[in-house]
């Protein structure tokens, strides 16, 4: 129940500060924004180098992403926005004859600061939260297939349906286009004792 708990008020947290954001942006009774304090569109695809820790060991669950961020200037003062979207992921491990797959969304919200370098060139740090739903997950053994999230099938070793969790990096545009890499891990366990760790790399186009 504490967990529930947890997980709602980070929930809570990050729908708050996107319609906060969206607030400030719509009643805002100042100037014009700057370029550089002009909000994007971006479309992206990612890799993920996941790995799923359990206990004191690691084993590799990496996967890709497609997805739409929106961002959205908080301030005029400064190049500060609130970014978010929504992904949707697949992720893959193959061990001897085992094979699981799992489908997600995954739901980003991140405060950005927008250092420009040139009119064409800009650096973007970042840090911020996800909140991601498992639809989908099969662990295929022996000619078997089974729902990864089924008691009956796994017991004790049944994966989560929600995951929230944390991340920090830093993203390089030139023109419309940005790359970037971050780090995080989740917050919550997916199974008995195992959580994702999570480094991304990504490629945007912005408009």
């Amino acid at each position: 129940m504490k967990t529930l708990k947890t997980l709602l008020s980070v929930a809570f947290l990050a729908v708050a500060t996107s319609m906060s954001a969206s607030n400030i942006v719509e009643n805002a009774s100042v100037a014009p924004a700057s370029d550089s304090n002009a909000g994007w569109s971006k479309a992206f695809i990612t890799y993920h180098a996941s790995s799923l820790k359990w206990g004191g060991e690691s084993s590799g669950f990496p996967g890709f992403s497609l997805g739409w961020v929106k961002g959205m200037s908080i301030t005029n003062n400064m190049p500060l926005f609130v970014e978010a979207g929504a992904a949707l992921e697949y992720r893959s491990d193959k061990e001897d004859d085992d094979l699981l797959n799992m489908m997600s969304i995954n739901i980003p919200v991140n405060l950005v600061y927008k250092y420009d370098i040139s009119e064409d060139m800009a650096i973007k740090p970042l840090i911020g939260i996800d909140l991601r739903l498992n639809m989908f997950g099969k662990l295929k053994s022996g000619g078997e297939s089974v729902s990864i999230f089924s008691e009956d099938d796994m017991g004790p070793m049944k994966f989560g349906r929600f995951q929230a969790g944390w991340h920090l990096g830093l993203g390089f545009t030139y023109s419309q286009f940005e790359v970037g890499l971050t780090y995080g891990q989740d917050f919550n366990e997916i199974v008995e004792e195992g959580r994702i760790a999570n480094t991304v790399i990504s490629l945007g186009y912005n408009f």
